[in-house]
């Protein structure tokens, strides 16, 4: 098989809502599709995958602007494309994707160019070859897991895997739902009262956290901080007594911390001061894990494991950001940490390899808990929230963070009958909001995705690309410089 063909195409996005995440205030962004040809006995086929220029994320500078760091996102995209199409002809997927995905962590390193970000350019190449070797097949993404079509060494990122294959620890079949994890960002209001006079969104999807519960039926919570103690604290006291208030009583939570912490003795510092209250102290049995809350750069230094190590009964923690080399994951785990995110952007192989080194290692230590998380780049359909939501459910992972659904409006930004397909073909994930346009299903707090289980990485039908602007006619909105 050989990729003959790439293309890029964009779209520029507002949002309904302010999202303010460590660093990042998110009013829009641009969403990227790129398509693969994939040649092989069986003809050609096409795959896609699309993502979110997310702000701040793939690197969190301060110093640059949004505009630089777009540029830089189509810059590894591009790259990751014309890897794809050098690499020639390859026996298997796999053979396919470590030709790439070699060539781009060998000019990212000649670029000086991030791990994360350089990933994220592999992943969308990645993500289309795989939708389109699917498609060439006829098989479902279960099928080709369990049988191992994709040729995948699991040895290839973590040696304690060498010998094994990814049906070994895998589910024999993806469940049919999943669990929403909503997001509370550091901006969003709380109640109605809350919100906000101007500008006043109405658009018939809720707007306050209080409102996202009772709407959704919401259990599973991701809590954002900010690494300043006091107003973590006045903060999480706040949600708190909304969730009480509005959520079932078995409801659980994740923190997040965005890179935000100094080091763990300030963030061991809330817990102290949360487990002195007496409400925050019952809050606390129903958390999770903590996700990366110490900044990319020292998360897994010495001095971080020093402090895990220091703080004897810490909550889970898991890293996120800090993924970005094949060997964080492993490095991580021997300082302390108890697992990782899943996203798409981060790969599919490599989700997939540490899915299997969380089952393997929760089978060997069955008295310590390790955490394979699903975690949102701000995914949104028709085909971002799609194939992730596949994944997450084919590596086993119960309850996803999803806001992409909560800050843009549904698929009002495409044309109304692709809506139409889209909301055909998915009627289980999608619906159509009573003003009209097509926007995600939550209902009891879960999501319903046994539609996606066809032959693609979710989406069945080719959605063309009439609603994106080619990559050469392509320009960054101005607006949110």
């Amino acid at each position: 098989m050989r990729v003959t063909k790439t293309e890029i195409h964009l779209i520029n996005l507002d949002s309904r809502l302010t999202f303010r995440y460590g660093i990042a205030v998110m009013k829009g962004m641009p969403h990227c599709v790129v398509r693969v040809h994939l040649e092989d006995d069986h003809g050609t086929h096409i795959g896609v995958a699309a993502d979110n220029f997310a702000p701040k994320w793939f690197t969190k500078n301060p110093e640059t602007t949004f505009r630089h760091d777009s540029d830089e996102m189509v810059r590894v995209i591009e790259h990751a494309c014309e890897a794809a199409e050098k690499a020639g002809n390859k026996e298997t997927v796999f053979d396919l994707y470590k030709s790439l995905d070699t060539e781009q962590k060998a000019w990212a390193v000649r670029e000086n160019i991030p791990p994360l970000l350089a990933n994220f350019g592999s992943s969308l190449a990645e993500r289309a070859i795989i939708d389109a070797f699917l498609r060439s097949r006829q098989v479902t993404l279960a099928q080709a897991l369990r049988e191992n079509l994709f040729h995948l060494d699991l040895g290839y990122f973590h040696a304690a895997l060498k010998g094994t294959k990814p049906s070994d620890f895998l589910p024999a079949r993806p469940e049919a739902e999943v669990y929403l994890r909503h997001t509370l960002g550091l901006a969003d209001p709380l109640t109605e009262a809350d919100r906000a006079e101007e500008p006043r969104v109405d658009d018939g999807l809720p707007v306050s956290f209080q409102a996202c519960i009772e709407a959704y039926g919401i259990r599973y919570f991701k809590l954002k901080i900010q690494g300043k103690i006091e107003q973590d604290f006045e903060r999480l006291r706040a949600a708190e007594k909304v969730i009480r208030a509005s959520a079932p009583a078995n409801y659980e939570f994740t923190l997040d911390g965005n890179e935000q912490y100094k080091n763990y003795a300030d963030l061991q510092t809330l817990f102290g001061m949360m487990q002195k209250d007496k409400d925050m102290a019952e809050f606390l049995k129903h958390l999770i894990f903590v996700e990366q809350p110490i900044f990319r750069a020292k998360a897994l230094s010495d001095e971080s494991g020093e402090g895990l190590a220091a703080w004897p009964d810490h909550p889970g923690v898991i890293i996120d950001e800090s993924d970005g080399h094949a060997d964080d994951f492993e490095r991580a785990l021997q300082i302390g940490y108890n697992g990782t995110s899943h996203k798409n952007c981060k790969g599919i192989f490599k989700g997939i390899s540490h899915a299997c080194l969380v089952k393997q290692l929760q089978q060997q230590n069955p008295g310590k808990k390790y955490f394979l998380s699903g975690e949102d780049l701000t995914t949104i359909g028709p085909i971002s929230v799609v194939q992730d939501l596949s994944m997450m459910a084919h590596l086993g992972v119960t309850h996803v963070e999803r806001n992409g659904h909560h800050y843009f409006k549904g698929l009002a930004f495409m044309p109304e009958e692709l809506q139409e397909t889209v909301l055909l073909e998915h009627s289980d994930l999608f619906y159509r909001n009573p003003r009209g346009y097509v926007t995600m299903r939550v209902e009891d707090g879960k999501i319903r995705i046994g539609s996606l289980f066809n032959n693609s990485l979710g989406l069945k039908t080719d959605l063309g690309t009439n609603w994106l602007t080619p990559r050469a006619k392509w320009h960054f909105d101005s607006k949110w410089d």
